[in-house]
């Protein structure tokens, strides 16, 4: 019986990343069409695209719960070695080789010229992330995490449930709340030594895994409430001009970490029969959920930048039109270069 349940929890950490995955390419292909072609959006079409772009900003944050939930787990075996050779080379292996796949395509199709400097400046772009195509922010934050992930596990090791709740908490004042509030001119003089939101759902993936209880109408009123809130703080944004909600739908926001929490526990009650279609194809996209995230932001940018297609012309059907091919188009390629033996290493 244990044996089922942990297989049903490791299937729902699939679900939770192909989902996310799906939801990824979501998010991108709205905001790469509204990026480029601003020129006829209106203040209601605003709020529409960019409350759809935000309403997917969920993912990551799930992305990195199942990570904690996976690799903080003390069970699992962990030397510093392994972090090194098998987690932190792939996510560099695939940020070096991706951004000269980058590099390419911007000669093939942004004109620009093939030389020693364009190699050199792809080099410091890997170095400084300046430049660099905006997907690329995550393999920096998955490489930062597991550069402390032993430290990470130290904590989650021997911390109690009362003292991982003290972490949670001071994450969410010291990450969401007073960032929301700076932005709004409210300056607080208090701060804790760390720098981005991201280990709090590192954690709170790892404090789910241990402490989780099924509750559908809790995670439900939480995904609800969260996308409630985002929809009223791009509304406040854009009608009434208040810039600083923006924090209120980025991943600091207290909305997305509701919505986080709220899908990753639906997801997790969720039970699917492993022979039935959906879970196949699930389980086939969480296979290619690395290769998707690298690939699909080539797509977007050919059709929308170097082509000049317009989907906004066409509504939200134009939206889900790009969102669908650059989907279907990234998993096939992803599908083709896992037959290559260096792909195959880092997708």
């Amino acid at each position: 019986m244990a044996e089922n349940v942990s297989a049903g929890r490791i299937d729902a950490y699939s679900w939770l990343r192909a989902i996310a995955c799906v939801a990824i390419v979501l998010l991108h292909t709205v905001y790469g069409c509204i990026s480029v072609h601003t020129s006829g959006l209106t203040e209601s079409s605003t709020i529409v695209y960019v409350s759809l772009q935000s309403l997917m900003m969920w993912a990551v944050p799930c992305f990195i719960m199942v990570t904690g939930a996976l690799l903080l787990d003390p069970a699992r075996e962990m030397t510093i070695r392994k972090i090194y050779t098998k987690y932190i080379w792939r996510v560099l292996l695939a940020l070096i080789i991706f951004s000269f796949i980058y590099m390419l395509y911007e000669m093939i199709f942004d004109g620009r010229a093939f030389s020693f400097k364009t190699v050199w400046e792809t080099l410091v772009t890997i170095f400084s992330s300046q430049g660099a195509w905006a997907h690329i922010w995550y393999l920096y934050c998955l490489i930062g995490l597991y550069l402390l992930l032993p430290v990470y596990r130290i904590i989650a090791r021997h911390a109690t449930k009362a003292q991982m709740q003290y972490l949670l908490v001071i994450y969410v004042i010291f990450r969401s709340i007073l960032v929301l509030l700076r932005g709004a001119g409210i300056d607080s003089g208090f701060y804790i030594h760390v720098s981005t939101i991201y280990p709090f759902y590192l954690f709170l993936g790892y404090y789910f895994a241990k402490y989780w209880k099924k509750s559908v109408l809790r995670d439900l009123i939480l995904t609800l409430c969260g996308t409630a809130l985002i929809i009223v703080s791009v509304w406040a944004r854009y009608h009434h001009g208040l810039a600083w909600l923006s924090n209120a739908y980025n991943y600091n926001g207290i909305p997305t970490i509701m919505m986080a929490i709220g899908i990753y526990g639906l997801v997790r009650s969720i039970r699917v029969a492993p022979e039935s279609p959906a879970h196949q194809v699930l389980m086939l996209v969480d296979q290619h959920s690395f290769g998707i995230y690298l690939i699909h932001l080539i797509w977007i940018r050919l059709f929308v930048k170097s082509i000049g297609w317009n989907p906004l012309r066409l509504g939200l059907f134009g939206i889900l039109l790009l969102f669908v091919m650059t989907l279907v188009l990234s998993f096939g390629l992803s599908f083709g270069l896992k037959k290559l033996p260096v792909f195959r290493k880092i997708l």
